[in-house]
């Protein structure tokens, strides 16, 4: 071991003066009439000599630069579509579109209610359109960029309200005699009913209609409209009945009671000249059928 050590140091010495030497040999002549060799231009492979210039007649090693990567720029503006995916008007369906931008691959984006949320470079889609579905009532904002694979553009940040809407009810009243008649419509509802007689009355969604009974004194309904925890009330009065509806009651039945008074008279008139007529067959019947009959119970 102690003569390996010995050794070692002379051939490690030897190994590098060969190597040098070596390499000195491999760029003599390189730039002998430049000043000798400076270093190697990896981005052209050539050695460039103490002089400034490029060796004419020796190469070095090549390495190729790094291609040239530009970002995305988006297009500003984003066009909004709000629709109402449900009956009662809860929940929203919204459609975001845009153009495109420049050198994008696809777009990065998502909606909530910050104002400037930061977005990475995934792709979250390549169209240019985005449908976010089952939206609650409210304010949000989109926030957007370009993406492509050298990384992505500024964020852009759009603002959007979706309204609340509340439930609404429209009617029409038409009243004859002692009824009235209630044509109604509703939007945006869960449920609709009234009180009638302390009892609560369900009706129809939509369109419909409701038999509404009057008196001698207005009498006012109420119609409760419900949306989730919403209540929107609705009070409808229906007017009194009128004296000339309760003269023209009156005028009806005694119409209808003469009518019967006059149809019994005329009955009875009816049967004088039935009787007049059927006199003579009356008296023949008697005397020739039912006295002698009579007589002869009586010689017995």
């Amino acid at each position: 071991m102690k003569y390996l050590r010995i050794f070692s140091l002379p051939l490690f010495f030897l190994f590098f003066v060969f190597v040098f030497q070596l390499k000195s040999y491999a760029t003599s002549g390189c730039c002998s009439w430049h000043g000798g060799v400076g270093y190697c231009d990896s981005s052209v492979g050539r050695y460039v000599c103490n002089d400034g210039t490029y060796s004419p007649s020796c190469g070095c090693n090549y390495i190729a630069p790094k291609p040239t990567c530009d970002k995305p720029d988006f297009e500003e503006g984003v066009t909004f579509e709000k629709k109402l995916s449900n009956a009662s008007c809860t929940k929203y369906n919204l459609n975001a579109s845009w153009d495109y931008g420049w050198s994008e691959d696809g777009y990065s984006l998502k909606l909530d209610k910050s104002s400037n949320t930061s977005i990475g470079d995934s792709i979250d889609t390549e169209e240019t359109s985005y449908n976010f579905k089952n939206l609650t009532p409210g304010k949000y904002y989109l926030h957007i960029k370009s993406v492509n694979s050298c990384g992505g553009s500024k964020t852009y940040h759009y603002k959007v309200e979706l309204k609340e809407q509340l439930p609404d009810f429209s009617y029409t009243l038409n009243s004859n005699n002692n009824e009235t008649v209630l044509n109604y419509q509703t939007k945006c509802a869960e449920s609709i009913n009234y009180v009638s007689n302390d009892k609560v009355i369900n009706i129809p969604l939509n369109t419909g209609k409701v038999t509404l009974k009057q008196s001698d004194t207005p009498i006012t309904y109420t119609f409760n409209i419900k949306q989730g925890k919403k209540v929107v009330k609705k009070e409808v009065s229906v007017p009194a009945i009128t004296k000339r509806d309760i003269v023209t009651t009156a005028s009806q039945e005694k119409a209808v009671s003469g009518k019967s008074e006059k149809s019994e008279k005329s009955d009875n008139s009816n049967i004088i000249p039935l009787l007049f007529f059927s006199s003579p067959f009356l008296y023949i019947l008697y005397h020739y059928k039912i006295k002698p009959i009579f007589k002869k119970q009586e010689t017995q």
